[in-house]
């Protein structure tokens, strides 16, 4: 039998229905909210999950961050930003491997056994810059220089030589040297000096291409008037740009500290050996920051200088006053020798680097010499970590213009797949001489090896 609704049932029966579908509609979309929640918060989990595996093994990287110099001190400006591929270069840059060239973020533990000193090295590469800066003294100023070409020219800041009616330079064997002005700009912060002493002497590499954000660098100069001083860093920034009574355009930036003195000497990449900059600027109101004129904003108008230079009247006239020769000094002579060991380590480890011979006069005794002590403790399983010298008596011979100095040295090395340190011990005497261009060079060595 079908029951029959009146309207009354009806209209009561569609409100339960239309309540029951707005209770069902609901329940779905609440149901859905929470699978989408859920959803999110998985998709979450499964990003932050995939972070922490790609870097549970690097949690030095942040630590690396923190402790960067040129990333903590970097200038950020207004509308400047840092790029995620900016900060994965100033990581690689730290965390490079010497060998492979490749980003690492920790040594394996069957590799320990096999650490060598890197073939380019900071103490390497500012003891063999060291002979082709020098401080220059002005009537004016004082600030540094450095050799550009086998001419003689030495490149300084505009500022350092401006108006200056005499212009000395001295090396780090005390030598000085009268300057002529063979170019200087009145736009440019740059200058060229001529000192025809120096013609011969073979200059460091100019780098022909802008450096990036995150090279390494050190800095060389006489700040204050202390010859040889450097500092190290890094790049922060390219392209600044300053107008004072120069214009300074396309600026390294570096956190490398310069100071009064420091202006003309090289900013040198430790990554090339290459001369990148002429450091030029530091901030009195930030010292830790400085900038350096970029050398390939200003290499065709040096060589234009070079080539063509700027002719003054009466120059030979005007530089008669009597200048201070090298001279061998005891402080220095222990300096040198200690200096000249820093290298050798690296030819051991590394027969194409050779610098170690610039400390000796060429076909010398001492050249043969050395070469033989390089052969001798070269051997295929070994590799040198560290040495050490200590310079004992010192003999300066003022008529005979040269010195005598004896040394220990201790060479501390390992067999590779071996870790137990060994030390082989060099005992010497070496006898010293200046050159002609002002330099110590060794002349002769006395030699005694043991192991």
């Amino acid at each position: 039998m079908i029951r029959l609704f009146d309207n009354t049932e009806k209209s009561e029966l569609i409100d339960k229905v239309e309540k029951r579908a707005d209770r069902l509609s609901k329940m779905m979309f609440e149901r859905k909210r929470m699978f989408v929640s859920a959803l999110t918060l998985f998709v979450i989990g499964v990003m932050t999950l995939g972070v922490y595996l790609y870097f549970k093994d690097t949690n030095d990287k942040k630590e690396l961050i923190d402790s960067l110099p040129y990333f903590n001190e970097l200038v950020i400006e207004a509308n400047d930003f840092i790029t995620v591929d900016e900060v994965s270069k100033y990581l690689a840059t730290y965390s490079k491997d010497p060998q492979a060239g490749e980003v690492t973020s920790e040594i394996k533990e069957d590799e320990e056994s096999e650490i060598e000193l890197p073939k380019r090295d900071l103490t390497m590469m500012i003891a063999n810059a060291k002979s082709i800066v020098y401080t220059i003294y002005t009537d004016r100023e004082q600030g540094s220089g450095f050799l550009f070409n086998e001419l003689g020219d030495v490149v300084t800041n505009a500022h350092v030589v401006k108006d200056a009616t005499l212009i000395r330079l001295k090396n780090s064997s005390g030598k000085e040297f009268n300057g002529r002005l063979i170019g200087i700009s009145d736009s440019t912060d740059v200058a060229l000096i001529r000192v025809e002493e120096l013609k011969g002497k073979q200059p460091m590499e100019i780098e022909t291409k802008k450096a990036d954000i995150g090279t390494e660098i050190f800095a060389l100069g006489s700040p204050e008037d202390i010859a040889n001083t450097s500092t190290t860093g890094y790049i922060t920034k390219i392209g600044i740009s300053f107008f004072e009574e120069y214009n300074y355009t396309d600026l390294y930036e570096m956190n490398a500290r310069i100071r009064r003195g420091s202006s003309g000497g090289p900013l040198i990449s430790a990554e090339t050996e290459k001369i990148l900059g002429i450091n030029s600027i530091v901030l009195n109101s930030d010292p830790s920051i400085g900038y350096a004129i970029s050398m390939t904003s200003v290499l065709d108008l040096l060589q234009k200088w070079s080539a063509d230079p700027l002719q003054q009247e009466n120059w030979e006239e005007e530089i008669e006053e009597e200048i201070e020769e090298a001279h061998l000094d005891e402080s220095l002579i222990k300096s040198f020798i200690v200096d000249y060991y820093e290298l050798i380590p690296y030819t051991l480890n590394d027969s194409k680097l050779t610098y170690y011979t610039n400390y000796i006069l060429p076909d010398s005794q001492a050249m043969k010499v050395g070469a033989e002590l390089v052969q001798k403790l070269t051997m295929e399983n070994r590799v040198y970590d560290s040495v050490k010298t200590t310079p004992k008596h010192v003999e300066v011979d003022e008529k005979a213009e040269k010195a005598v100095i004896e040394a220990v040295t201790e060479f501390t090395y390992h067999e590779k797949n071996a870790e137990e340190p060994k030390v082989v011990t060099y005992h010497a005497v070496y006898t010293i001489i200046i050159d002609q261009f002002g330099d110590y060079q060794i002349t002769n060595i006395d030699e005694k090896v043991s192991e």
